[in-house]
């Protein structure tokens, strides 16, 4: 028997030892979008966006409620969840949280045994004018829902899976910060 405990632990075959071949971090994981080509592409992202339309045809629920959602300043300020479900639901986005707290898809083969087992729906996005803002964490409990600013809103949140017209709900800053991004886009 081994008089000091764990001293093979350091090769690769051994039970808890080190991974074989780990991913190295010199590899690039992201890939590289030429500047102008990936404003064209914002910019068309965020114009299907005020589009009922394209909103529609991407399979969300907007019912009753009016393409732009745009709420005042104060909206920034709620802290609980459940006034923000409330005033979603107030401005006839019930259907559309339905959508999204309906069953989760269970995925098949190896993606389920590694974390993502349940593929859920894309709910409305919230975009606010300060990372800060309670309404961040409030809206964070509710699935499906994403809280982002105008400085840190990409292609990916507008139009997530290459989908374009995500269902947005807008503050009044922060529509006047991403007003203020596009115009330097334009600009250049």
């Amino acid at each position: 028997p081994r008089t000091e405990r764990g001293v093979a632990r350091l090769a690769p075959m051994t039970v808890k030892g080190r991974v074989t071949h780990p991913p190295r971090v010199e590899k690039k994981i992201g890939k590289e979008i030429n500047r102008k080509e990936y404003r064209k592409a914002f910019l068309s992202a965020l114009s299907a966006v005020f589009r009922k339309e394209v909103v529609e045809n991407r399979g969300h629920r907007p019912g009753s409620a009016s393409i732009p959602i745009v709420f005042t300043k104060e909206f920034e300020n709620v802290s609980k969840t459940r006034e923000v479900v409330g005033l979603l639901e107030k401005i006839g986005l019930k259907q559309e949280l339905e959508r999204v707290y309906s069953r989760p898809r269970v995925r098949c083969g190896k993606s389920s045994w590694r974390g993502r087992r349940l593929r859920r729906r894309v709910g409305p996005l919230i975009v606010v004018s300060n990372h800060r803002a309670s309404i961040v964490k409030a809206a964070s409990g509710i699935p499906g829902v994403d809280v982002r600013t105008p400085e840190k809103l990409s292609i990916m949140d507008l139009a997530p899976g290459g989908m374009p017209g995500r269902l947005t709900v807008w503050t009044l800053p922060a529509l006047e910060g991403v007003v203020k991004r596009v115009r330097k886009y334009v600009a250049e």
